[in-house]
């Protein structure tokens, strides 16, 4: 026999059921809204409308004040009067009621300009008269109330056989429907505010549907749902035309999605998020519950007799007083109780976002207080407008909150939209106050209506507010976002403090603080990679009792362990909890209380690792914090590894040279880091033949040359040449390196690469340096060829109908901020060889103080396309120029590349790059 069903699955698809039509109610409910859009945009659809909607009856209702209103059909509710379509010609029957007890009132029918009375009713007293007449001819009239103030309504005569298609007579409610519409279409919100009202809509109903997509069984997931989906109706002023055109289903929809809706979302903040009531209530069950229910009781009276017809008020009320303080009840008590940091960490920022709501909603009703009814009207457009997209953090927080627990992950958007939605809208408010309050005093008598005159103001307002603006967002990065500006501003010191300093102690040592400042872990542990070849050094560390409030715990990696060549490959922070990997130092780091381990990687190789255990606030690292990190790595690798060098060096020279004076030390500590930086090997291109020719000037030398593999196989081009010579010219040339290696992987474009190049070298360059560089990135398979040029000789390209040289314009880098490059592109054909050069070959001068010269180079690649060749016969002919007796003045650079003129049948190999 098949398994019957458990009434928990039958309670589960009941629930899936009732929600489909719930959400398909409320979409109907806004569509509703559609047609009088239309109508009223376009006067096709107005006069399809009239023609659909006409009838032989109508109802014309006096208000109880004495306006003249309407009724679609008896019974349906009242709004004045805008318009009335019968049939041309044909006896009409006016269901007249008068609801202005004791006062006489009647209809007059009069022409289109007002003047000539058409046709007039006799005075009634009655709360109910059939008024009978015959309808004129077809045409646009007015018709009004003679003994009323109220001002006249739109009387359409409609041709009867032109009145609505047979087909469309078969559909149940489709007069009263085009009645409704038209009805309505005079009463069209300003575009902006419609599109808002929708947008806010589709929010809630879209995240409404992920709710129960993703947690479909989740207490708190369902009723936060059937709130969104409900609110989304209920604060949509347009749909509320269904009201007219559909009454009785409309009226049907409307009640139920006012008192539904409120009591879903009500009741969804006091059991969120795990779908109970707060444990200190269920202990009190007996004054517990007797209050949920009286509070419920009153929601339900204020949901159902306030009908908040998705008015400025009723939006602020809603989501600016009723949920935050639900919300804040229930989160205070949970925030107190809370037995995790993850609880602890869904009630904060619960308690912040829904604060910011009440808080907002507060000084907009305090400022109408203090304004009273003269800015009524420009306090509710700005509510239309700026509270629709600050309360939409609202929805967005709990759904976020609900969905995913590691919630710090989202911290940055969620408070970027509460606290400069916020911001934006509290500086909205005091705009209008202002505009308001210098309208009212002295402008406002002198100027009139003048609208030229009120965009001045406005102009003016917004100029001075602009100031302000910038200084208040200031102030909420440095009140709301400190620890993320704090750590920003301990990276740049970071930086600056390691930049020369060649001491492995003290770069370990700022290493650790900017670490421990940044993310305040209870403990650390840093381990530092011997140099290749080196004995294991005790002292790669600090000490462990360094000044600071975490524990430095010592961790030792053996040299075969598979976590160095995963953390080589890993390159971002890596969470040991989760790190299938058999290792001894993953299990000892575990040992030791590291949660995270951030890999120290320079050049490809892993330099050591920083182990972090947990934070002191007890919270998560989230993907900012991981990227911060990662920052932080990047930026103490090359300073590790620098400082690495400098002692393996240093130790050498004092076992073997005591007397070396300090000038010499530093200079071959200088040619060590440089030659680190220079490629070892060439790249393996098939297809292509490569050769290099690297020659310094002195025992350190400004000039660099790098290939970087990108990308889908493209290979990225470097040539460059620093200012002077010597230690601090290496030094800039390591920075310059390590930039352009750590952003041409992220950067399709040349030119944008030597722009944040740039950009980065101008704070730490030395004064009076700067940087020529030229940056290719060549594809190999096609042979074409991306460049940008800061300030370098160009290259030169030979083919066969003669020698090319590539320009491209841009200042060198280092020497002046925001500076854009220009970018080219050339193909290389088969045979085609492509020269990148320093200026240390054709600046060489000699014994006459003649110049080698470009023309002289471009002459010599005429006669050579080699790529080896080529290099070979400039060093022939510069010795040959030169003399014997020549001393360099200038560092030699050559990078040579010829695509074959065949397509190569053999894979190529690597090839030593030939440095001097």
């Amino acid at each position: 026999m098949p398994e019957r069903p458990s009434p928990t699955r039958i309670a589960n698809v009941a629930f899936l059921v009732f929600f489909v039509l719930y959400t398909a109610g409320s979409i109907i409910w806004l569509l509703s809204g559609i047609p009088p859009i239309l109508a009223d945009h376009s006067l096709a659809v107005h006069e399809t409308l009239h023609r659909w909607g006409a009838s032989d009856r109508g109802v014309v209702t006096i208000s109880s004040n004495g306006k003249l209103g309407q009724r679609v059909t008896v019974g349906s509710r009242w709004v004045e009067a805008k318009e009335l379509a019968v049939w041309a010609n044909t006896p009409v029957v006016i269901r007249f009621e008068n609801l202005d007890k004791g006062r006489y009132h009647n209809f007059a029918i009069y022409q289109r300009d007002g003047v000539r009375l058409i046709w007039q009713s006799q005075p009634t007293v009655s709360d109910t008269t059939e008024i009978s007449f015959t309808a004129p001819p077809p045409g646009r009239y007015l018709f009004r109330d003679q003994l009323s103030p109220s001002p006249s309504a739109e009387l359409v005569a409609v041709e009867r056989d032109r009145a609505i298609p047979a087909w469309a007579g078969w559909i149940p409610g489709l007069r009263t429907a085009a009645v409704g519409a038209a009805i309505e279409s005079h009463a069209v919100l300003p575009p902006s505010e419609i599109l808002l009202q929708y947008l806010f809509s589709a929010l809630n109903i879209g995240l409404g549907i992920l709710l129960i997509r993703l947690r479909p069984n989740d207490l708190a997931a369902r009723l936060l749902a059937l709130g969104m989906v409900g609110t989304a109706a209920v604060f949509n002023f347009p749909a509320h035309s269904g009201l007219q055109e559909m009454p009785l289903l409309a009226k049907m929809l409307h009640d139920g999605y006012h008192l539904f809706a409120g009591l879903a979302y009500v009741l969804a903040l006091l059991v969120f998020p795990d779908g109970r009531l707060p444990a200190s209530w269920t202990r009190r069950r007996w004054v517990t519950w007797p209050l949920l229910a009286v509070f419920l009781a009153v929601a339900a009276v204020f949901f159902n007799q306030i009908r908040l017809h998705g008015n400025p008020p009723g939006l602020v009320v809603f989501f600016g007083v009723l949920i935050p303080l639900a919300g804040i009840t229930s989160q205070s008590f949970r925030l107190h109780q809370a037995s995790s940091a993850a609880q602890r960490q869904q009630s904060r920022v619960l308690l912040w976002a829904l604060s910011l709501a009440l808080g907002a909603a507060l000084f907009l009703f305090g400022l109408r207080v203090v304004l009273g009814s003269v800015r009524e009207r420009e306090l509710q457009g700005l509510a239309f407008v700026v509270f629709p997209v600050l309360f939409a953090a609202i929805p967005l927080t709990l759904t976020a909150v609900l969905v995913r627990y590691r919630l710090w992950d989202m911290d940055r958007v969620i408070n970027q939209t509460i606290v400069y939605g916020t911001l934006t809208g509290v500086l909205g408010l005091a705009y209008v106050a202002s505009v308001a309050v210098l309208g009212s005093t002295f402008l406002w008598p002198i100027v009139g209506q003048n609208n030229l005159f009120l965009v001045a103001i406005t102009v003016a307002a917004a100029l001075l507010f602009r100031p302000a603006r910038d200084r208040i967002q200031a102030f909420i990065d440095r009140r709301f976002y400190r620890s993320k500006y704090d750590a920003a501003q301990t990276l740049e010191v970071f930086s600056s403090r390691v930049r020369d300093a060649i001491d492995l102690d003290t770069v370990a040592g700022e290493l650790l603080v900017a670490a421990e400042a940044t993310m305040q872990p209870a403990r650390m542990a840093l381990w530092l990679r011997p140099s290749d070849g080196a004995a294991e050094d005790p002292d790669a560390a600090p000490p462990p009792n360094r000044p600071g409030r975490a524990e430095i715990v010592q961790v030792q990696v053996a040299r075969e362990d598979p976590i160095i060549a995963y953390l080589e490959a890993a390159i971002a922070p890596v969470t040991l909890e989760g790190l299938a990997l058999v290792s001894p130092a993953r299990d000892a780091l575990q040992g030791a209380g590291m949660r995270l381990v951030v890999p120290l990687v320079s050049q490809a190789r892993l330099v050591g690792l920083l182990g972090l255990g947990p934070r002191r606030s007890e919270r998560d690292y989230a993907s900012d914090d991981r990227k911060l990190l990662e920052d932080l790595a990047k930026r103490a690798a090359p300073a590790l590894r620098v400082a690495q060098l400098v002692r393996q060096l240093v130790r050498q020279q004092a076992a073997e040279l005591q007397a070396r004076e300090r000038i010499e030390q530093e200079l071959q500590v200088a040619q060590l880091i440089q030659r680190q930086f220079l490629p070892r090997e060439l790249p393996e291109l098939s297809g292509w033949d490569v050769a290099t020719y690297y020659q310094p000037a002195k025992a350190v030398g400004g000039d660099f040359y790098d290939f970087i593999e990108l990308p889908d196989g493209l290979v990225g081009l470097v040539c460059g040449d620093v200012t002077g010579k010597g230690v601090p010219a290496a030094l800039v040339m390591a920075t310059t390196h390590s930039i352009l290696r750590g952003d041409a992987p992220q950067f399709v474009s040349p030119g944008k690469v030597l722009e944040r190049a740039n950009n980065l070298l101008l704070r730490d360059i030395p004064a009076q340096m700067f940087v020529t560089c030229l940056y290719g990135v060549l594809d190999p398979s096609t042979g074409q060829l991306r460049y940008a040029n800061a300030g370098h000789n160009p290259p030169y390209v030979h083919t066969r109908d003669g020698v090319v040289e590539l320009r491209a314009t841009g200042m060198p880098l280092g020497a002046m901020p925001d500076m854009t490059y220009e970018e080219k592109e050339t193909t290389l054909g088969p045979g085609d060889t492509v020269l990148l050069h320093s200026d240390g070959l054709v600046e060489a001068h000699d014994p006459e103080r003649k110049m080698f010269g470009f023309p002289r180079l471009a002459d010599l690649m005429t006669g050579c396309s080699g790529g080896p060749e080529l290099i070979q016969l400039l060093l022939g002919e510069l010795d040959g120029f030169t003399g014997p007796d020549w001393e360099q003045e200038d560092d030699i650079t050559l990078v040579a590349l010829q695509r074959a003129a065949v397509p190569a049948v053999t894979e190529a190999s690597k090839t030593p790059a030939l440095v001097s």
